[in-house]
């Protein structure tokens, strides 16, 4: 038979008391009851403690452990996040080269004339003059599709009847491919560059964030093949006043080398949108000072010491800004004319020292700096006054509509 519970927890008292009692006999005759008490008190009261600071540090561990294994757990999944985007970014990658290799199937049929020196450039029908010396050649950075902006460049600021000094300075447009319906508009630019001999079609894709490297490659090849004094790099919607530009590279800045709209202290924007860069790709606070890309002029002579910084693999990807930086490399310094270079000019004002007027998207505003250039150059059109009056209204209708809002 099993004793009972309460017997043997008195059971215990009273062995427990007596052992207290021969303990509390044997070792202080001279101590009172309330001593032994106390006494008993404090071993309790530490045994107390004793336990509750296992308790504690046995909770320190359980959650040091814890804290540990969400640590590693933290540590893994960051592992395989970034695992995962290194295997993202080189399927993109491998994506990107089987869309590149398509797309060049579809260009198979245009030869590269000098593919060692220029292995960027697909076509070159460009008219060479080997002997002769440019004051200025203008290259002008455009878009494949843009057939009408080229076309008006041509029979405005880019005809050599338009300006009394008709001989010293050339066009050159550059453009790059089309991934979308690439053999139709490589049809169609290979039919204008045989016509114009002024195109240059580059096999760069186009992608905002390839004007760099398109930029790079028009400008050594034009340092390959032609001999000049300076090329003024701008837009397809950039209006230019040749007379005014040919005659103070003559007269005013034969010395200088880095000339347009100079912009000093420029942060980088460190977002995702289209002009977004990274720590990675630009560290510094600042850009180093550049010009506007609406239009500048780069010397002959920086253009040569340009080139052997040029970043084929991976140049920053705001072409004005790594222009600046490159200049910066080949020991350059911009020049500020903002009174010449008339930049973010929506208005399309038309004073007596711009050289250079960016943008000129309109055909309003188009029209009107021609037709405002034939009556400079003494000459005349039978619609310049309709151009001017049209010109005139739509200035009218953009300056309410800011009013209103």
């Amino acid at each position: 038979m099993r004793p009972n519970k309460s017997v043997l927890t008195l059971m215990g008292f009273f062995f427990t008391s007596l052992i207290l009692f021969i303990h509390w006999y044997n070792t202080s005759k001279h101590k009172s009851v309330p001593d032994y008490v106390t006494l008993a008190q404090k071993h309790i009261f530490q045994h107390l403690q004793q336990v509750e600071h296992q308790k504690k540090m046995k909770h320190k561990n359980q959650t040091k452990m814890a804290k540990k294994r969400e640590d590693d757990v933290i540590k893994f999944i960051q592992t395989v996040h970034a695992q995962m985007s290194h295997l993202n970014k080189t399927l993109r990658s491998l994506h990107q080269w089987n869309d590149y290799q398509e797309y060049r199937k579809k260009l198979n049929f245009i030869s590269q004339q000098d593919h060692k020196n220029n292995p960027h450039v697909l076509k070159d029908e460009v008219l060479l003059d080997c002997n002769k010396e440019y004051d200025v050649i203008f290259l002008v950075t455009s878009f494949a599709k843009h057939f009408e902006r080229r076309t008006w460049i041509r029979s405005s600021w880019g005809l050599g009847t338009t300006w009394l000094n008709k001989k010293n300075w050339k066009v050159i447009f550059n453009v790059g491919s089309m991934k979308h319906d690439a053999a139709v508009i490589s049809a169609q630019l290979q039919k204008e560059a045989e016509r114009y001999k002024d195109l240059l079609i580059l096999d760069v894709p186009e992608d905002f964030h390839k004007l760099s490297l398109k930029v790079m490659v028009a400008l050594q090849w034009v340092y390959q093949k032609f001999k000049f004094k300076f090329i003024l790099k701008t837009d397809d919607d950039t209006f230019i006043h040749v007379d005014r530009v040919t005659h103070i590279l003559q007269h005013g800045w034969s010395n200088e080398h880095f000339i347009g709209h100079a912009m000093r202290g420029q942060p980088p924007e460190r977002n995702k949108g289209r002009y977004g860069v990274s720590l990675k790709e630009w560290p510094h606070k600042t850009y180093d000072a550049y010009c506007s890309g609406g239009g500048y002029f780069l010397s002959q002579s920086i253009i040569g010491r340009m080139i052997p910084h040029f970043d084929w693999e991976t140049p920053l990807k705001i072409d004005d800004a790594y222009i600046g930086h490159l200049v910066k490399k080949a020991g350059g310094r911009p020049l500020h004319a903002p009174q010449h270079f008339l930049m973010w000019n929506d208005h399309c004002t038309y004073t007596p020292t711009f050289l250079v007027s960016h943008p000129a998207k309109t055909s309003g505003c188009r029209d009107f700096f021609t037709s405002k250039t034939f009556l400079e150059m003494g000459k005349t059109k039978q619609h310049k006054y309709e151009n001017e009056t049209s010109f005139f209204s739509y200035q009218q209708k953009m300056k309410k509509k800011r009013n209103k809002n």
